[in-house]
């Protein structure tokens, strides 16, 4: 007797553009949805991948993706590439990683080229372990008349990339004093957002002192929040850290009078020349420790914070933009 032969069809690929005509236009709002990332979560080998936001925005840039482990709290980066490889998204993983501060950067693409992909080996090799760049390839096939069938492909990881996630999930060190600091700066976010105060685009959580809002890609150049148990206060500085930091201090002082005239009122301009570090202090609020204070330091934070910023702005880009034509 011979057995029934099976009715097989054949497994063919597609073109993306059939599937997906346009990145931002259909690819990464498909890749946002839940099942999605979790789709992609699982090729990359981790429990889940949650959605802070798409088109995120660093300096004059959009970052495709940015998610949350939500084992490990922290940032990642999804850049997403429907052509070969190429030069221009190299650059943009660093920068968007740089400027989210993202410890988990995932470059998707239709096809690395061998210099890419080395590349990303490379950045491996030479970054520490809480670092972690992925190389993900993504092809659509479909069978007969079947709907298309998404596949990825990750074709570079970090070595032993299973130790690693146990490693950074078993170091995180959770003590009452940080447990508080999150529950403060988490309440603190709830009142920034409403109020359209700057917000941190890295999801890690808050669990020391200060609140940092990095200012463009260029360097180390923070809007801060911070709560000092010590004193009691709460206050909001800029703070330069970065090379050119007098050149941009200096620029920003040039401007005192019409920056403290839209701030609503004087700042104080600290130099420590030592550190090559300079501040633009907009003052403190005396605060209580309990947390039934709390709403009234949040408003005063929130308030301080939108207005030094929105202050401060027009001349930080424009001093930026200078240094970057220079």
């Amino acid at each position: 007797m011979t057995d029934s032969i099976p009715l097989l069809g054949r497994l063919a690929s597609m073109d993306l553009r059939e599937v997906w005509p346009s990145e931002p236009g259909s690819f990464t709002p498909w890749l946002a949805q839940p099942d999605n990332l979790q789709f992609l979560a699982e090729a990359l080998g981790m429990p889940g991948l949650e959605l802070v936001g798409t088109e995120q925005t660093v300096d004059i840039f959009s970052a495709d993706i940015v998610a949350r482990a939500p084992d490990t709290g922290e940032t990642v980066l999804i850049e997403n590439q429907l052509e070969r490889s190429d030069h221009t998204h190299l650059g943009q993983i660093l920068t968007y990683a740089a400027g989210l501060d993202a410890a988990i950067i995932v470059w998707i693409t239709r096809k690395f080229t061998d210099g890419h992909r080395a590349a990303l080996d490379w950045l491996n090799g030479i970054t520490n372990e809480k670092i972690a760049f992925f190389g993900v390839e993504v092809d659509a096939v479909k069978i007969n008349d079947s709907v298309p069938a998404p596949r990825f492909a990750v074709v570079a990881r970090p070595n032993d990339w299973t130790r690693k996630l146990k490693v950074a999930s078993a170091q995180s060190e959770v003590t009452p004093e940080s447990l508080t600091f999150t529950k403060f700066w988490n309440g603190y976010e709830e009142k920034a957002r409403a109020m359209g105060a700057p917000l941190r685009i890295a999801v890690s959580q808050v669990e020391s002192s200060n609140y940092y809002v990095r200012f463009g890609l260029l360097g180390k150049i923070y809007f801060t929040a911070y709560r000092a148990v010590s004193s009691g206060n709460v206050g909001v500085y800029l703070a330069i850290f970065e090379d050119q930091s007098r050149e941009f201090f200096e620029g920003l002082r040039e401007n005192n009078a019409q920056i403290e005239k839209a701030f609503g009122g004087p700042l104080e301009w600290l130099e420590k020349k030592k550190d090559a570090v300079y501040w633009i202090s907009a003052g403190s609020l005396k605060a209580e420790p309990q947390e039934d204070d709390w709403p009234r330091q949040h408003e005063w934070l929130a308030s301080t914070m939108k207005r030094l910023h929105d202050a401060i702005e027009p001349y930080l880009v424009n001093l930026v933009g200078r240094s970057d034509a220079g």
